[in-house]
């Protein structure tokens, strides 16, 4: 969540933030009304200097993970300052309501702090009528991806030796992600993490600042061989504040569903030609 170990996390700054302005309010509330302007003013301007820094990049697609975590954070903590400067104003009427209003925002700021509210999973079958050393042939060698994956456009070894756990692969994919949902290319490194000849492979996505693990698992049927896919992600904590995990969220799932289904579609079909073709 925070690449700095000396900073705390993002969570702390937030409930921080929301805690001055409720206490501010508190001082306030024997003062003229005036003051509580410039509570809202200072609040306010603040919030404004930090989304200025980041609103060229509104509506564009960000395909580099650290700058659009960066954006987001800041994003973020204006939202945050904008409770601030709405509750000062509140309060000059309705002190109730603007505490009310700050206790409400802390508790969504704490609800998305656990990662299992985060936590993204994806589980899918698919039986190949192939043995699993050739199913493995395909898949246990990542540079494979651009033969069958349909977001994966090339795919190279950036690490020297045989393949196996820590072995790193450079892979360019293209996506429709953002608000205009345009194609956006990402280069991603991926990792593996779990190498299992003809039984498992394990990859991360290396570049990514959240957790990531995907899981190819192969098991042998009659006549082929049955492939789990599993896909488990933590969502960063600065889009479900943001609540683009929920407005975004099925959206993405949905996508990555279809994807996943036209990839194994090929590679079964790229499969089961090959062993026609050698019969």
């Amino acid at each position: 969540m925070d690449n700095c170990p000396a900073m705390p996390p993002m969570p702390v700054n937030l409930l921080l933030i929301l805690a001055i302005a409720a206490s501010a309010i508190f001082a306030l509330q024997e003062l003229p009304w005036g003051w509580h302007v410039l509570a809202f003013a200072a609040a306010g301007l603040t919030g404004t200097v930090v989304v200025s820094k980041s609103a060229r990049r509104l509506g564009i697609p960000i395909s580099d993970l650290r700058e659009a975590a960066r954006v987001n954070s800041a994003f973020t903590y204006a939202m945050v300052l904008s409770v601030a400067a709405i509750s000062f104003i509140v309060a000059i009427g309705a002190p109730l309501w603007a505490w009310s209003l700050l206790g409400l925002s802390a508790a969504w700021v704490i609800v998305w702090w656990p990662r299992r509210l985060r936590t993204f999973t994806l589980s899918s079958n698919i039986v190949i009528n192939r043995d699993p050393a050739a199913v493995f042939a395909l898949v246990g060698d990542l540079q494979n991806q651009p033969r069958f994956w349909a977001t994966v456009e090339s795919v190279e070894k950036v690490t020297p030796g045989a393949i196996g756990p820590g072995s790193r692969f450079a892979t360019r994919t293209t996506v429709s992600t953002g608000t205009s949902g345009l194609p956006v290319v990402f280069d991603l490194v991926e990792e593996i993490v779990d190498y299992q000849p003809n039984r498992l492979i394990s990859t991360r996505d290396a570049s990514s600042l959240n957790f990531n693990l995907d899981s190819i698992s192969l098991e042998p049927t009659s006549g082929g061989t049955r492939v789990t896919h599993r896909l488990r992600y933590v969502h960063p904590y600065t889009t479900a504040v943001l609540a683009a995990t929920i407005r975004f969220g099925p959206s993405t799932a949905r996508q990555i569903k279809a994807n996943r289904t036209i990839s194994w579609t090929r590679a079964k079909e790229l499969l089961e030609s090959e062993e026609q073709t050698t019969t």
